[in-house]
């Protein structure tokens, strides 16, 4: 029996982030996420189905279905189909891979065998935003004319400037722990030099001193930051908000897959002349090359396992870009897929992204695993979309904040090569952090925000 979305559409909304950080707040018991790729933005509500992946078991559950079975990396390439044989018409799933993917697809073993690392969920109700105005789709109509009230009503009386969220709540970048991350990266740079490691991306924890409204968060994030995707999500006690210069990999379905990679970092501090000067250093900078050309090379190797050959094209190659208080070089490699692949399966061949784990991967995650104080969960990872149609896109986790089980943070890194300086890479992490601080909104005493 064949599930169909009920669909509608509204015109579009003069304020697109109040609308959806205010509709997700009012459904986030339900299940709530935002995920902006490119051009297109989605708000998906409720979870129809839902999968998730251990390394131990893989589990499917519908409000009928509930199904379980063991976790081999070959199930990575057989989600799709696991997902379309539900018989919901149209559908798309979101969710998330955890950095710890890429331990079960490449064969090492997880410290927590029960920790999830893949969730999707197809929902029972979404909003896409397209330029003609917002298509609502909802499995109950009852859930649709909910949507369309939420929606059409979200900045219904209310006065303009009453809509803006306080663009964060300012917080200081510490030292703390400084001794601990240049130590790391100091052995991560004796690793390098007795190789075969040739790059390892490094990253710390910062705690936050409370809870943090998060769609708030994501609002006043999104608003001030530029960046090629975003998301924010409240699923099963979970919640992040993320802006991302990078993808792991995207596709429209068409055959043709890209995958963006930034690596090389260096301030943006808002004056012009200060700006350009970092700007040069990153193109005169050895280390800052050497750590973005290795990524450009390993994701046209790893493209090339799943691409035809003569398909594949780095464009463009170290371009700066500016992305939410850093610059970064910048490069895109584009392929078509080879016979016998999916825009899916050429996601899990890269994953994870190689400018958040190093060169060759496999040492480089077995060295992150052995220096990097806490596990990174989500970070490193990619929020994801994946639908009927065979297109996929996703967001490398990096500029964002989390919060579960009463904890909420931040984390940041930066790639290490045999030219790295431990205090330089330190300061790194704090301007990244800095960067997502500056947006992040603490809940007020109720919980709630105007």
């Amino acid at each position: 029996m064949t599930a169909k979305y009920h669909q509608r559409m509204v015109p579009p909304v003069p304020d697109w982030l109040w609308t959806v950080s205010r509709v997700c707040d009012r459904l986030r018991s339900r299940g709530a996420l935002v995920f902006e790729g490119g051009t297109d933005w989605s708000l998906a509500v409720g979870q129809a189905a839902r999968l998730t992946a251990t390394s131990r078991t893989v589990r499917l559950s519908t409000a009928s279905t509930q199904r379980s079975w063991p976790w081999t990396p070959a199930v990575m390439a057989q989600i799709p189909d696991v997902l379309d044989s539900l018989g919901i018409d149209g559908w798309r799933a979101y969710g998330w891979c955890g950095f710890g993917l890429g331990v079960m697809l490449y064969g090492g073993a997880p410290r927590d065998p029960e920790a999830v690392e893949v969730q999707l969920t197809i929902p029972q109700a979404e909003v896409r935003r397209s330029p003609d105005g917002l298509l609502l789709r909802a499995l109950a109509p009852a859930d649709l004319d909910l949507l369309e009230r939420l929606v059409c009503s979200s900045g219904a009386g209310i006065d303009p400037a009453a809509r803006k969220y306080p663009d964060g709540d300012p917080f200081a970048i510490t030292s703390d722990h400084r001794s601990e991350h240049e130590a790391a990266v100091a052995a991560g740079v004796t690793r390098i030099a007795t190789g075969p490691l040739q790059k390892v991306v490094l990253s710390r924890e910062l705690p936050l001193p409370g809870p943090v409204d998060i769609f708030a968060t994501y609002r006043a994030a999104r608003t001030h930051t530029r960046c090629t995707r975003s998301f924010a999500f409240s699923l099963d006690g979970f919640e992040a908000a993320g802006m991302s210069p990078e993808s792991v990999l995207h596709s429209a379905g068409d055959g043709v897959v890209t995958s963006e990679l930034v690596a090389g970092t260096r301030a943006l501090t808002g004056v012009a002349a200060t700006d350009r000067r970092l700007a040069r250093e990153l193109f005169d900078d050895p280390k800052e090359i050497l750590e973005h050309a290795v990524s450009v090379r390993d994701t046209v190797t790893q493209l090339r396992t799943v691409c035809a050959p003569d398909s594949l094209t780095v464009k463009p190659f170290m371009d700066v870009a500016r992305f939410g208080g850093v610059q970064h070089l910048e490069s895109a490699v584009t392929g078509r897929l080879a016979a016998g692949s999916s825009a899916w399966t050429a996601l899990a061949a890269l994953f994870p992204a190689i400018a958040l784990t190093g060169s060759p991967r496999n040492e480089a995650i077995t060295t992150i695993r052995q220096l990097e104080a806490t596990e990174r969960g989500l970070f490193g990872g990619s929020v994801v979309s994946l639908d009927v149609s065979g297109a996929v896109d996703s967001a490398v986790v990096l500029r964002t904040v989390f919060q579960r089980e009463g904890r909420a943070f931040l984390r940041a890194g930066g790639g290490i090569v045999a030219g790295s300086q431990p205090s330089r890479e330190f300061e790194e992490t704090c301007e990244k952090l800095r960067g997502v601080a500056a947006h992040v909104v603490t809940e007020k005493v109720d919980g709630r925000r105007p």
